[in-house]
């Protein structure tokens, strides 16, 4: 730590010390990372009961957890922190189902992959963007099946 702080006046690095959501802790030689919350922070994400599609509301968890899986350095960190998102996400109305099983798919992900760069194929679907409303969404649905099904050039989606 020494050896650190002698480079510049500036730079002179606490035991500890928050940045952004990270907590980064001094751990002999190295560096150790965990989440940090600010002690403002709501912990507020989408309520379960909006209206959005369930498989937008269902990844939030898995999602957040994966974040935790790459935030964590030291495996048994990790364990405790899910617990308290757990905590975080049946406040906000998630079924236990979803939350548990978001968190078990994360836990199985060995941390040096989830830090990895994922390689997606690339897309080549236009985007289609529009507010959000059950029923808005269920007639555009339609229409573009629709269209779709009576426009054999559009291709198979």
């Amino acid at each position: 730590m020494t050896s650190v702080n002698s480079f510049h006046l500036a730079l002179n690095i606490p035991g500890k010390f928050p940045k952004l959501d990270i907590k980064v802790s001094l751990n002999g030689n190295g560096l150790s990372t965990s989440v940090y919350y600010k002690p403002t922070d709501s912990h507020s994400s989408l309520l379960h009961s909006s209206s959005h599609p369930s498989h937008v509301k269902n990844s939030i968890p898995f999602s957040q957890f994966l974040r935790l899986r790459r935030l964590c350095s030291d495996d048994s960190d990790f364990p405790n922190k899910s617990e308290e998102m757990c905590h975080f996400f049946k406040k906000l109305g998630y079924p236990d189902s979803v939350v548990n099983t978001a968190q078990h798919r994360a836990q199985q992900i060995v941390r040096q992959s989830a830090l990895q760069t994922s390689q997606k194929e690339k897309n080549e679907r236009i985007p289609f963007t529009q507010t959000n409303h059950p029923h808005i969404n269920l007639a555009a649905k339609n229409i573009i099946l629709k269209s779709i099904s009576s426009n054999k050039c559009c291709g198979a989606y």
